[in-house]
């Protein structure tokens, strides 16, 4: 069961992870930590074999969990799982001591980093557990002597220096022949470096040997012996017991049979009658008292199959065959055992007449083995199916041992083409000797991953690529042997090249830029100004770095510029702002800038980047349009002025002819003649009293226009009220024009026809927005219109008039008419798409009343 922590502040995120690790197999309880203090209570309290962090959490970084964990002193590899992590922060964790990083969006590294790292857990535990029982071992009563290479003892502990007379301070440093009788000193050398060098096999059982102690004394010692590496140098650890006397010669026996749970036993074959040492009663976890193997069978403790091979075994070792098998058996308090049982057969006169044999509990070697077995199966599992390609040399010819699939397809060679090859064959020409330089430097003692970044190799089709190369020394059936795990990074190296050559590239362009680019510290100092210093403000670079911005900005601006310094190192953005600066002639330079914090791989904000365009043209061309736009407002006012003026003349000469003009329809017409030219001078006097010179607010004007035209048909006999309503809608002067002409046609209609024989009349003007469209509608409660109305049949002036603007404005013209209660024209068009944003302004109903003097 693995235990889990999982560091990550969303629930979404959990789950996948979950999910995850359920569909990898893995038998796994977790626990979820979203704060530092989360993280430190239950590594506290409970107890976790791996943790899986995401790199960015609220209020904390993935490297903030690791510092945590490492300062608590806990065990726990940490791997991190992000959505994004750049190269640089994903360097920078590995360096702090993360395992791997993967991404969220591709956990396939996932699975193989978790078990990798639990394997490694398991080994560092494993040699802890080791180092205490070397400890307790050390600290005991046998005796403990450490050499190295040279036979040199480098440590001994209390009771080998009273075993031997000597002192801490005399054995250390000295030779091993300072104990070895001098007669069998040649032969002890070798021995001791065909045991270290490996090249002969140690026994599992402890040998005796005679050693000199310090009063020239000899003594015999019982000694057991183990090999080990620490640090790349082999030293050989022995165990040392005092055995001079038979008696401790008999004890030892005894010890040795209870460490190796070993018992004997005899059988008479005559009587059939068997006789066991305690060992084998041990085994069965029977008393001694309460079974006599003379009269009681052991069948019951065994298996059938295990029984059936014994009997078998046992019949031929009477008939002169002795045996060795494993087999299994179930112990009187039900513990199943793996046994291995020998039998000797005895002769008298060709005879057999009694058979001897040992019985020796065996299950903790079986379990290994069986392990054992199982891992080879695990492990060839895992290499055949690895991700990654991986292939294995042996260390001391390079030839190729082992090579899984995912290589076979990546270099395009087959397996048995792969184990005819050496490690050399897969570098190109020009890089083999390079290689064989480098491998030949390698400890082969050393349990160190040496990793080789960027390695160039060769596919069978003679394509090049680039590869990380992962190698660590290990044993494959007994052969030294090195086992490299492979990753293509031939496209990662071509965007690394790319990366470098946009890098270059950036360099060159902010260095060529016209704009000031620029990075200051915290406390305000030039870090970094690009060449455009010496352009815009008269500095070169040289000047200006290591000196704070504040000199450089206009006083009276300085205390704003210290402000957005303070913000942007606090997380403010400014994506533009202005900024004035002086030069070294003590100009002013106008500047549009940008700024925005600078953040350290941990996160920490520690200074402030810009960038600022130089505008101070843009401000003296500014002054210059607003002085050339100033004139020509005026120009423009003054034309319009002019227009209005000429038009009033014109209309005042029609006001002139009409005093002489006797004839009413000639009147009548220069009546109507001086209405329309009034309604285009009231345009042009609107647009001389706005500022935009281009829109007219409509309803404003038709108000104007209702009273001129009441007061020029003006009838006091005949009372005729006019009511302007609608919102407030502007036209360009495109269409004012002859919209204008248009709404004076229709209200002097309404004027001239609409309420003959009526005592008063009303007209009501509406003008409003529906949608993308203008409704204009004029109507009155006057007499309507006579029955058969065409309007396309009439030639008159006046409504020639009203078509062709409705024409002219793209509209539609409608009309409504009842008898006795008036008639209605209703003109829809839409105002021009350029000045669609400003046409209309919604508001309350507007209702405005003229009524003639």
């Amino acid at each position: 069961m693995v235990r889990v922590l999982i560091i990550e502040d969303n629930p979404l995120d959990v789950e996948l992870l979950v999910r995850y690790l359920v569909k990898e197999g893995f038998d796994f309880k977790y626990e979820v930590a979203d704060s530092l203090e989360k993280i430190q209570n239950l590594i506290t309290e409970k107890k976790f074999d791996i943790s899986i962090c995401d790199f960015r959490l609220h209020g904390f970084s993935g490297l903030d969990a690791l510092k945590l964990i490492q300062d608590l002193n806990k065990d726990i590899p940490v791997i991190l799982a992000s959505g994004t992590i750049p190269d640089e922060k994903a360097v920078d964790a590995v360096l702090a001591g993360a395992k791997d990083y993967v991404l969220k969006d591709d956990l396939q590294r996932l699975s193989p980093a978790i078990k990798r790292e639990l394997q490694a857990l398991e080994e560092r535990r494993q040699k802890r557990r080791s180092n205490r029982i070397l400890s307790a071992v050390f600290n005991s009563s046998v005796g403990v002597r450490i050499s190295d290479e040279n036979r040199e003892i480098i440590e001994v502990n209390d009771a080998y220096c009273e075993m031997m007379g000597y002192s801490k301070e005399e054995l250390i440093g000295s030779n091993l022949s300072i104990v070895t009788p001098a007669s069998r000193e040649e032969y002890e050398q070798e021995h001791y470096f065909d045991l270290i060098s490996g090249d002969k096999i140690i026994p599992d059982e402890h040998e005796t040997k005679r050693e000199i102690k310090k009063d020239g004394s000899s003594i015999d010692l019982l000694v057991s012996s183990k090999v080990i590496s620490d640090q790349g140098q082999k030293l050989l650890v022995c165990t040392l017991k005092d055995v001079s006397e038979v008696f401790k010669y008999k004890t030892l026996f005894e010890e040795g049979s209870k460490i190796a749970q070993l018992g004997g036993w005899e059988r008479d074959i005559a009587t059939g009658k068997e006789m066991w040492t305690k060992g084998i009663y041990d085994i069965y976890e029977v008393d001694e008292k309460s079974f006599d193997p003379a009269k009681d069978s052991d069948d019951k403790f065994h298996t059938q199959e295990s029984l059936e091979l014994m009997k078998q075994s046992m019949k031929k070792a009477e008939e002169g065959f002795p045996f060795d098998i494993e087999v299994e058996i179930v112990t009187a308090k039900g513990n199943k055992k793996w046994c291995r049982g020998t039998g000797n057969p005895v002769f008298e006169d060709d005879k057999v007449v009694k058979l001897i044999g040992s019985f020796q509990d065996i299950t903790d070697q079986k379990m290994k083995a069986l392990e054992i077995e199982k891992s080879e199966e695990k492990y060839r599992f895992l290499f055949d199916r690895s991700p990654n390609p991986m292939i294995i040399f042996d260390a001391e010819t390079d030839e190729i041992l082992e090579v899984n699939s995912i290589a076979r397809a990546l270099y395009g060679y087959t397996k048995d083409e792969f184990l005819k090859m050496k490690a050399e064959d897969l570098r190109p020409q020009d890089q083999k000797k390079w290689y064989k330089t480098t491998s030949s430097k390698f400890d082969l003692d050393s349990n160190e991953t040496r990793f080789f970044p960027g390695v160039v190799h060769q596919k069978k089709n003679n394509e090049k690529m680039f590869v990380d190369i992962y190698a660590r020394y290990t044993t494959l059936n007994g052969r030294n042997a090195n086992i490299v795990t492979l990753k293509d990074i031939t496209e990662k190296k071509g965007i690394e090249d790319a990366l470098i050559e946009s890098e270059r590239k950036y360099r060159n362009l902010v260095e060529a830029s016209h704009d000031l680019v620029w990075r200051i510290d915290i406390e305000g100092n030039f870090t970094f100004i690009n060449n455009a210093s010496k352009s815009i403000l008269g500095y070169s670079p040289k000047e200006i770095v290591g000196n704070s911005f504040i000199p450089y900005v206009r006083p009276e601006k300085a205390q704003e510029a210290i402000q957005i310094h303070k913000d942007v190192v606090s997380g403010k953005v400014y994506d533009s702002f202005q900024l004035e600066m002086v030069t070294s002639k003590g100009d002013i330079r106008h500047l549009n800038a940008t700024a925005y914090p600078v953040v350290d791989g941990e996160g920490s904000i520690i200074g402030c980047s810009g960038t600022a365009t130089d505008i101070t043209h843009i401000y003296d061309y500014q002054e210059q349009l607003e002085e050339s736009l100033a004139e020509k407002e005026i120009l423009i006012k003054e034309i319009h002025h002019r227009v209005k003026n000429n038009l009033a003349i014109i209309s005042g000469l029609f006001v002139l002819q009409s005093m002489t003009v006797k004839d009413k329809k000639t009147l009548q017409i220069l009546n109507e003649s001086q209405s329309r030219i009034k309604s285009i001078a009231a345009i042009h006097e609107k647009l001389y009293k706005t500022d935009t010179f281009s829109s007219i607010e409509m309803v404003d004007y038709l108000e104007g226009l209702s009273v001129d035209i009441s007061k020029t048909y003006d009838d006091s006999k005949k009372p005729i009220d006019v009511i302007v309503k609608g919102d407030e809608i502007s036209l360009n002067v495109n269409q004012a024009v002859p919209f204008g002409i248009l709404a004076s046609e229709l209200l002097v209609n309404a004027y001239k026809y609409a309420f003959e024989g009526k005592e008063k009349g009303l007209i009501e003007i509406i003008l409003k927005a529906e949608g993308e469209d203008i409704l204009f509608e004029v109507r009155d409660d006057g007499v309507g219109l006579p029955e058969g109305f065409e309007m396309s049949e009439l030639n008159s002036l006046g409504m020639t008039l009203i078509r062709t603007l409705t024409d002219q404005l793209e509209g539609t013209l409608n009309w409504k008419s009842e008898k006795g209660k008036g008639v209605a024209f209703t003109i829809r068009f839409r105002p021009d798409k350029v000045d669609k944003a400003t046409w209309v302004q919604k508001e309350p109903v507007k209702t405005r009343s003229n009524m003639p003097s």
